[in-house]
């Protein structure tokens, strides 16, 4: 007989979603590694100064800290949470969506905190929803900052446009959602859940709201320095405009279903910014500097995601349980 945690790991091993974004990142690896030049590779790594992706991993934890500290704000309503306890989940997170396919390390760090923390499972589920909403948010005002520093394409700037238009309309439907889900005055066990869910929501409301939204700002600033380090590392001259590009595209790249660590569809991107859209690297150059970018990342979220998880007095059972709720 097969073991039950065997049979769920080839269940969603084999899931229709998973292969799909198993072949995306092959189609991305494809395309970006085509030109891959392992000469040109390890010049520039002995050529970098490492001294900048010291800066930008330490930059990194930096966010990190700073979204555990946006996070705890939507627990408030329900409970005080020490903010290194979800800095420790915010990294587990990562560490989830970097080993485990279709991004469950969303439900991992949701598993960890809901346990640790003895909190319903649809209100930190709200939190984390919300969490990426805002993190959308932040996309589209650097998008629009980008649209005003260089040129872009024109569909490129139709695409931007039309995300700020579905984001509004979304913005304004969840508005009314929460509003309409407020004054509901049924018990209902159905009822109950969706308050839980959006009653993390208060913090856009409250005196919160100006936090929340400056720590994304601050999020997404951190984020740019973060990508401007790394070509500076590599000398590469690509300037806080060109460093924009690259964060926004690669950015995108987050939303195509891939493998683990959106390895192959982040490489294609910034192989896209730098030959496509900004020019003037070779494809070798941006095929290297891509590697660079998404490897100190995620090295970086693998071992101390990995570490916490291993720390974690539930991490025994989380795996099969989340592979579980991923196959339902």
């Amino acid at each position: 007989m097969m073991n039950k945690k065997l049979q769920n790991f080839i269940k969603i091993t084999f899931n229709y979603k998973t292969i799909f974004g198993i072949v995306m990142s092959i189609a991305g690896i494809y395309w970006a590694f085509r030109d891959f030049s392992f000469d040109k590779f390890i010049s520039m790594v002995r050529e970098s100064e490492y001294i900048y992706i010291i800066i930008a991993g330490m930059a990194v934890i930096f966010s990190i800290w700073i979204r555990a500290i946006r996070w705890e704000y939507f627990f408030r309503q329900k409970k005080r949470i020490p903010v290194y306890n979800l800095f420790k989940a915010e990294l587990i997170g990562y560490f989830g969506n970097s080993v485990l396919p279709l991004r469950l390390g969303e439900l991992l760090r949701v598993y960890i905190i809901r346990k640790e923390q003895n909190l319903s499972g649809s209100f930190v589920i709200g939190t984390v929803v919300l969490e990426r909403l805002l993190d959308t948010v932040g996309l589209l005002l650097f998008s629009i900052l980008l649209i005003f520093i260089i040129p872009l394409p024109e569909d490129i700037k139709a695409s931007i446009y039309w995300s700020i238009l579905i984001l509004g309309i979304i913005g304004l439907i969840t508005l009314l959602i929460v509003l309409k889900v407020k004054n509901l005055k049924n018990s209902h066990w159905i009822v109950d859940k969706i308050k839980l869910f959006f009653s993390a929501f208060h913090v856009l409301g409250g005196r919160l709201s100006g936090y929340t939204i400056l720590i994304t700002v601050i999020l997404w600033a951190t984020y740019w320095f973060d990508v401007y380090l790394v070509q500076k590392s590599l000398n590469m001259n690509l300037g806080m405009a060109g460093s924009l590009v690259v964060l926004i595209i690669s950015s995108l790249a987050y939303a195509i279903p891939s493998a683990p660590g959106t390895i192959g569809t982040f490489h294609a991107a910034v192989k896209y910014s730098l030959v496509t859209l900004i020019g003037g690297y070779p494809p070798e150059i941006a095929v290297t500097f891509a590697i660079i970018l998404h490897a100190y990342t995620y090295i970086l979220f693998t071992i101390t995601g990995g570490y916490y998880f291993m720390k974690s007095q539930f991490h025994t059972d989380a795996i099969s349980k989340i592979i579980n709720k991923g196959n339902k």
